[in-house]
């Protein structure tokens, strides 16, 4: 896993952005980084001519700005906060590459269809376009106070996207002193006349399950780890979302399947589920 020295969080003045902050915040205080929280004011145009924010009203350089920054230096974590104009999601990669940013940050709405968050969401655009990890932030239930980070949850269909999010998974596990449930869904659809759902058969899918995911690294690689086993049978997505809230998660680390599959981000799959319905934030790690 790439050290984490520099974090960019997409910041304005919605719930959504206000947790992701935290989030941000947090991750950056507990690795030692920089933070850049950028505002984008997206042209709209009026009849007029092009109004970018409402005349009369403070701006968020005016106002949220500064908490921020306060809010920062208060953590003891060095940040900046900048504004800039044009398409969000085009400016945070802008600004992702030029800093160079080895983590982004952004909340997303809850609520959304599967088809209005694959195609239109600010989240979904940041997935497909970065080339860095992408900690998506759901809408927050309550405050957004800084998250514990001490409840990690790393699914693993054994590709290697899934591998690669394993390690980033381990080394913040190992960072933060967290513990780290390993999960494995066994594709099971009994509805659809899927494979044989007898006890026998899954007991011996599940110890094959449980050998890989120990096999996987080396024994020295798990020291001062915390890490427990799960294997479920199931829906893939369902099953990461009940795990994620039945241990509750803080933090849901999850491979994604190379550029062509998140260029798509389709609609049904299991990270549109995931990302739309996740009670916690999820770090989207792209292989190497």
């Amino acid at each position: 896993m790439n050290e984490i020295r520099r974090v960019l969080v997409a910041a304005d003045s919605s719930a959504c952005a206000e947790r992701a902050f935290a989030v941000s915040l947090a991750l950056a205080r507990r690795s030692a980084a920089e933070l850049l929280a950028v505002h984008v004011i997206a042209p709209v145009p009026v009849a007029s001519g092009p109004r970018r924010e409402p005349e009369g009203e403070p701006t968020f350089a005016e106002t949220r700005a500064p908490r921020l920054a306060a809010a920062a230096s208060a953590a003891g974590v060095e940040a900046e906060v900048v504004v800039e104009e044009g398409d969000v999601a085009d400016e945070i990669l802008r600004r992702a590459e030029e800093w160079p940013a080895d983590l982004l940050v952004v909340g997303t709405r809850s609520g959304r269809g599967p088809e209005e968050w694959a195609l239109g969401s600010v989240a979904a655009a940041v997935l497909r376009g970065a080339r860095r990890p992408v900690v998506v932030v759901p809408e927050p239930q309550g405050p957004a106070a800084e998250p514990a980070l001490e409840r990690l949850l790393c699914p693993l269909d054994f590709s290697e996207p899934s591998f690669h999010a394993l390690e980033w998974g381990r080394a913040l596990a190992r960072r933060f002193e967290a513990r780290l449930a390993l999960l494995h869904v066994l594709e099971w659809f009994p509805e659809e006349g899927g494979a044989p759902s007898a006890p026998e058969y899954r007991i011996d899918f599940a110890e094959e399950a449980r050998q890989r995911i120990r096999s996987a690294l080396p024994a020295t690689a798990w020291e001062g780890v915390d890490r427990e086993l799960l294997v479920t049978a199931g829906r893939p997505h369902r099953e990461i979302l009940r795990v994620a809230r039945a241990c509750r998660t803080d933090l849901l680390v999850l491979g994604i399947h190379g550029r062509r599959g998140i260029d798509r981000v389709l609609p049904g799959s299991t990270l549109c589920h995931v990302v739309r319905e996740a009670p916690c934030p999820i770090l989207a790690v792209r292989p190497r």
